[in-house]
């Protein structure tokens, strides 16, 4: 199963009729209010991709919570390691113009007060994959870390972004997965020259490192623990790469092909054509899609 602990939020994506400055009064175009933040959206595209997904985090007692809650459930996902706060559940407003520039504004609320505590101890084994990103503080993620590592299960984290960043953070990782764009910012965060950032993670850290092109959508390349290079292509559509949870889709979907037993290679493969097709359509698409996408 893969036990996915992170950030769990009610998203508000506007696309707006222009840009704009403060103080101002525009209008929005479109509008579509959802389950985000990116542990969510990787355990659907994960659980729409064939695995078994059970979630932990945090959420607030209010009517957010309860639509994430039931999101989930909808989704086949378990929802028993989400705990309820009295705090409200997290937001995420993402506002894109015509440019297709985002700007996004977060309140991580109730996400606060989760605790490494929350993954389940006896779920911890062999047989499990631990999925984190690094929304999350970092001395709990290193925590959850060195709690699945004494248990023998395996770990995937993904970076969205350079924040929260340690050098210790991927001593007990198996998997990163970062987007090309964001690599240099982390290995400034990291204090390692760019162009040797393959031998640190594989000599150094012993992790494989997956590096999305465009956010999964234009392929992706790996570096293996033993340093051997896997690259996936593919011929995007004039597709705007503004929209959110395209790295998501990657992440997710790559996460649940390396808990069914793919090999990096085969994992890529299929993670690139999700991330495809929620570039095109705007939604996480499902296993026999992804399949279909690859003929």
């Amino acid at each position: 199963m893969i036990l996915d602990f992170g950030y769990l939020c009610m998203t508000f994506r506007l696309n707006l009729s222009d840009s704009f400055d403060f103080p101002c009064h525009i209008h929005a175009e479109k509008s579509r209010t959802y389950a985000g933040g990116h542990a969510t959206n990787q355990a659907i595209a994960a659980a729409r991709s064939g695995a078994k997904v059970a979630m932990i985090g945090t959420i607030g007692t209010d009517v957010f919570g309860e639509n994430i809650t039931k999101t989930l459930r909808r989704e086949g996902i378990s929802t028993s390691g989400i705990a309820k706060s009295t705090t409200p559940t997290g937001v995420i407003h993402t506002l894109i113009n015509h440019e297709h520039q985002k700007a996004t504004v977060s309140s991580a609320n109730a996400n606060l007060e989760s605790v490494a505590e929350q993954l389940p101890y006896n779920m911890l084994n062999e047989r499990a994959l631990i999925l984190l990103q690094n929304d999350m503080a970092t001395n709990i993620n290193i925590k959850i870390l060195k709690r699945a590592k004494t248990r023998k299960a395996r770990a995937i984290m993904c970076f969205p972004h350079d924040e929260n960043i340690e050098d210790t953070l991927l001593d007990n990782l198996d998997i990163v997965i970062i987007d090309e764009k964001t690599l240099p910012a982390i290995c400034e965060q990291l204090s390692i020259p760019l162009e040797t950032y393959t031998q640190y993670f594989a000599k150094e850290k012993n992790v494989h490192c997956i590096i999305t092109r465009n956010n999964g959508q234009s392929g992706a390349y790996a570096i293996s623990k033993n340093q051997e290079k896997y690259e996936q292509r593919s011929s995007p559509n004039d597709t705007p790469t503004s929209q959110a949870d395209i790295f998501d889709s990657f992440c997710g979907t790559f996460t649940s092909c390396i808990q069914a037993g793919l090999n990096l290679p085969k994992a890529m493969l299929y993670a690139v054509s999700a991330a495809s097709l929620t570039a095109e359509n705007d939604a996480f698409p499902y296993l026999g899609d992804i399949e279909d996408n690859l003929d």
